[in-house]
């Protein structure tokens, strides 16, 4: 077998070599016989010598993985991770065509290495989720006003868009105008004032008054607390509505085309319970003012929502009004959406005296499509790419699988799987250890790789790290040359998709770099990573598995779940962004807290407390766990290039 890429030029020279010499040498005293309809065909061996031996070479390449050098393996998986967080794969959600699409890439890398099918023949493990995410039934939902025989029906997506949660909703109600809905006694603008909005529809303009002015009591030109979504809802609410139909302000939509309804059904994220709540647009609103004016003070009938947005701005007097016979139905049925997924699973067979029990090396490939669910950017509908969280793990576990598979052979046999529906809840994984393609109880280890794109300042984390016999000895080992600092994990944590092979007493270890600003939101891409670091982590993850392998007998579980961390007891006092480019540095401080008092000052960056070197939370969490409140450290910091030395005394939470 050829090993290396020199090994591949030369096994190539040899073969042109042994082809020569049979064609030239071994030809005249052999001729080949073949009988055709009973006639005699003699043909020359060295046509047919060449085209046997490069059939058969050819035969015994297939399957076998590419031999890279560093570089090329820092490449190849560069580009996978690109490839898995590119617009293409549309974020991988559950719900997207994009996630298909990963699935299928991972399942030809894993036959491209030649790794073996689960019993069933298939590489998909397939199964139903759930996703709580709830889907219009377009067919059943409808908002129509009605008075005396009168009926004007709004088209769905064009005239309203319905705001839904998990639940169908449908009510029937009176109509009021209730101007922007808010309710601000210090300025003595209220607009429910005066009016019985019990058991009625409302008609809310988004935003607040007087925008445009920079004198507004409403913070001026910017928007203060009274001018949000949920604000509106929840006094709405608490007024006994039965329903909102919120209406764009002419700011929002100046114009006619810019007056468009959100197509995003969960567009305003309200929180709390629920009301029936539609998005409508100016136009229709404007259709039944024309019928049923607002009268101001003077007498005025105000028949569109601009005459009635302007005369509120000039005077800053409500003008909420009941707009007289009308009542409104609306129904929004929803169902909650099922998605089949499936799990990518390739097998390499052991072949030594422990081939029969396995090492399961896996990471999830789903993360959060457009956003929504799990989102850190909440409204944002744009991609989340999911580069670090998990294309970085997904793309460890295939570069593992090429690596592996390239080998003469493994003792223990290796089961590669991506697995999905983890941003749901570790969906895929509970999946897999309730329906083992291989037995269970033949499982001996799980590696998991969630995150691993930015190994900051040298630290990995090895999370469920001394739930194995024995194991830390063998991470430290495995790092040997590698200059990682490792943070052995002591502590029970269902964060990732280990947990589920941990709560079936399989050893596991989550391995991690860290989390990141850009978690679940748009900014996790590709030009964020550091993947010189990544290949380090799987530099190190390929000499874990080949330790682990060589052991003549497996580790054994150690149950985590009394070791369980407690709730820190004691403060800082300071907020502390972990990332900054200069290290741990403070970016502000509690009024009277310990920081405060000990004089520590916002842009100080943490160098020390006491002896042991700040290196990232996971330091200040320790020290605030570990020491009460009123212990004194000494805490070094870097301040504008000079090292500064306080005294701090710890506070209570």
């Amino acid at each position: 077998m050829c090993t290396t890429d020199g090994d591949v030029n030369a096994c190539s020279c040899n073969l042109v070599a042994v082809a020569i010499f049979g064609c030239f040498v071994i030809e005249p005293l052999i001729l080949l016989e073949f009988s055709v309809k009973s006639e005699l065909f003699y043909v020359p061996f060295r046509l047919v010598f060449p085209c046997c031996l490069v059939a058969f070479c050819s035969v015994q390449l297939i399957g076998q993985s590419p031999v890279l050098t560093p570089e090329q393996a820092h490449q190849r998986t560069s580009d996978i991770v690109k490839y898995l967080a590119s617009d293409e794969l549309q974020g991988r959600g559950v719900e997207t065509k994009g996630l298909e699409i990963a699935g299928e890439f991972v399942e030809n890398e894993f036959k491209s290495f030649g790794l073996q099918a689960m019993p069933d023949g298939s590489y998909r493990q397939y199964f139903d989720l759930d996703i709580g995410s709830p889907a219009l039934n377009e067919d059943t939902c409808n908002l129509t006003f009605e008075r005396a025989g009168q009926v004007i029906e709004l088209e769905l997506d064009k005239d309203f868009a319905p705001q839904i949660g998990r639940r169908s909703t449908s009510a029937t109600g009176g109509l009021v105008f209730v101007g922007y809905g808010i309710k601000a006694d210090e300025f003595n603008y209220d607009e429910y004032r005066n009016i019985d909005v019990n058991g009625k529809f409302l008609i809310v303009i988004r935003k607040e008054p007087q925008q445009n002015d920079a004198n507004s009591v409403f913070n001026g030109t910017d928007n203060s607390d009274y001018a949000f979504v949920q604000y509106k809802v929840d006094t709405a609410r608490e007024a006994g509505a039965v329903g909102i139909l919120f209406v764009n302000d002419a700011v929002t939509a100046p114009t006619d085309a810019e007056d468009k309804v959100e197509a995003d059904r969960n567009r305003f994220n309200v929180r709390g319970r629920p009301i029936p709540f539609a998005h409508v647009t100016r136009s229709s609103i404007n259709r039944l003012l024309e019928k049923t004016p607002v009268v101001a003070a003077d007498g005025t009938r105000l028949i569109n929502l601009s005459e009635i947005e302007a005369r509120i701005d000039a005077s800053l007097e409500p003008l909420s009004a009941e707009l007289g016979g009308w009542n409104v139905n609306y129904q929004a049925n929803v169902e909650n959406k099922v998605c089949n997924i499936f799990n990518v699973v390739g097998l390499l067979p052991g072949s030594g005296p422990n081939k029969d029990e396995y090492m399961v090396i896996g990471g999830h490939y789903d993360h959060l499509g457009y956003g929504g669910y799990g989102s850190m950017a909440p409204g944002r509908t744009e991609i989340h790419p999911g580069a670090d969280d998990n294309a970085t793990g997904t793309a460890a576990v295939i570069e593992l699988a090429r690596r592996f598979a390239a080998l003469d052979k493994v003792n223990r046999s290796m089961i590669f799987v991506a697995f999905t529906g983890e941003e749901r809840g570790l969906h895929g994984s509970r999946h897999y250890v309730d329906n083992p393609p291989w037995p269970l109880e033949k499982t001996v280890y799980m590696i998991n790789f969630d995150m691993i794109g930015y190994l900051r300042n040298k630290r990995l984390d090895l999370i469920h790290g001394e739930s194995g016999t024995g194991m830390a000895a063998l991470f430290r080992k495995s790092a040997a040359g590698l200059d990682l600092d490792l943070a052995i994990g002591n502590s029970a944590q269902p964060n990732s998709d280990h947990y589920s092979f941990y709560a079936k007493k399989i050893p596991d270890v989550f391995i991690h770099t860290g989390i990141t600003r850009v978690l679940h939101t748009p900014e996790d891409t590709f030009e964020a990573l550091d993947m010189y670091g990544a290949m380090k982590v799987i530099d190190f993850t390929e000499n874990l598995i080949r330790n682990l392998d060589e052991l003549e007998t497996a580790p054994e579980f150690v149950d985590l779940s009394g070791q369980r961390r407690q709730r820190t007891q004691s403060s800082l006092g300071a907020q502390i962004d972990f990332e900054a480019d200069g290290g741990p540095t403070v970016q502000s401080i509690v009024a009277d807290s310990a920081a405060e008092k000990a004089g520590l000052q916002r842009g100080d960056i943490l160098i020390y407390f006491n002896t042991t070197k700040v290196t990232g939370r996971s330091v200040v969490v320790d020290l605030l766990r570990d020491n009460p409140p009123g212990t004194k450290i000494e805490v070094k910091v870097n301040r504008n290039g000079e090292v500064v030395v306080l005294n701090l005394e710890l506070g209570g939470r």
